[in-house]
């Protein structure tokens, strides 16, 4: 774990409303069949994630492989060192896929797979098209990226929504493995109440009224051309000005990237002065920066989650906070994604069934640790 850098302090508060709901709104399917799949590296104290998520997958009863579960992909992602496909399988098409954070491009083609997740009583079985990726290019000012021809290592479990304009156009929910579930402990299942609640120790697959207790719910609006639904709608309020913005609550990494609404003022570390990081993934908001999202209905959000950077140079302990927040351009909207320790302070919940997501503060979270 890099701790934040000490110019960068990321300092995190975030509150639901007082009015919070503890009722699912009427329009939430609920089911009765779920499953608690535990990451592979989750802390065995109970305490905050110190990574991106992992579970365990096994292809067509294969050996065990910890992928990253990613909130801001879709779709299974695995290269041929991790995967091969059995001899004389078709390739169902090409593919590919864009991580914007980075600016790696995967090129390969799509293949029919079958996947297990979890183990002993907690199991489930998956069935959708997995991109085995054999080439590795970069867009244009890539932040972390090397091209070459003989992809490896590649082992990603896109669990997202609405990211089809993001550079994945295969991005959707035929190809999302937490919403082709086929059977849980040996058992076949169509699950009604497709969607997830994760929490810094595991993700649950299915919605049951139990497991959406005590939630706060934002709707989403459907992409009707994807067959998706779209980003979380909020508002931001960089430095006291307010725009609308969308949001990518992502697992896949571990700082924050912010797009201010037009009109905001915000410094950035000068890239002499700047941590390494700060200089790959540059600019970095500098000390003094107050972020404030508010996501779903203004007038009633569903969460409010408030980061300052600053406080004395200190080093932040809050596991909470992201580890620095990167600045984009200016466009008409802003945007924020939250990185993975926005996960240690609040479980969440999607709903692909009906178009929701939800935030639950987590009762064991400790501030101070990361």
């Amino acid at each position: 774990m890099i701790r934040p850098f000490p110019a960068l302090l990321a300092l995190c508060a975030a509150s639901l409303p007082a009015a919070a709901a503890e009722a699912p709104p009427a329009g939430l399917t609920l089911g009765t069949d779920s499953v608690a799949i535990p990451f592979a590296n989750a802390a065995p104290d109970g305490g905050p994630l110190t990574g991106s998520p992992r579970i365990l997958v096994r292809f067509d009863g294969g050996r065990a492989t910890a992928f990253i579960m990613d909130t801001g992909s879709q779709g299974v992602v695995v290269s041929r060192d991790v995967w091969s496909p059995p001899p004389g399988a078709p390739a169902l098409r090409p593919g590919h896929i864009v991580y914007t954070s980075s600016g790696v491009v995967l090129s390969g083609s799509f293949y029919d797979a079958a996947l297990a997740i979890g183990s002993g009583a907690a199991t489930a079985v998956l069935r959708v098209p997995a991109l085995v990726v054999d080439r590795q290019g970069c867009r244009p000012r890539a932040r972390a990226c090397v091209p070459h021809g003989n992809a490896a290592h590649v082992a990603m479990f896109g669990v997202g929504f609405g990211q089809e304009g993001a550079g994945q156009p295969e991005g959707a929910p035929p190809t999302n493995p937490f919403l082709n579930v086929v059977s849980i402990n040996g058992r076949p299942v169509t699950l009604a109440a497709r969607g997830y609640v994760i929490t810094p120790h595991g993700v649950t697959l299915g919605l049951t009224r139990d497991n959406t207790a005590g939630f706060r719910f934002a709707a989403l609006e459907r992409d009707e051309a994807g067959g998706d639904w779209r980003p979380i709608r909020a508002t931001i309020t960089v430095n006291g000005v307010s725009g609308p913005a969308t949001v990518l609550n992502d697992t896949g990494i571990r700082y924050m990237y912010l797009r201010p609404p037009p009109g905001a003022d915000v410094r950035t570390v000068p890239e002499a002065e700047a941590p390494l990081a700060c200089v790959r993934f540059k600019p970095c908001a500098a000390a003094g920066t107050r972020i404030r999202v508010a996501f779903g209905d203004p007038s009633a959000p569903a969460l409010v989650y408030d980061v300052a950077i600053g406080r004395d140079g200190l080093p932040d302990p809050d596991a909470a906070a992201p580890e620095w927040v990167t600045v984009l351009n200016e466009r008409p909207e802003g945007f924020v994604n939250t990185g993975y320790h926005f996960f240690n302070a609040y479980s969440y919940l999607y709903d692909d069934a009906d178009g929701y997501v939800g935030f639950r503060a987590n009762p064991e979270r400790e501030p101070g640790r990361r």
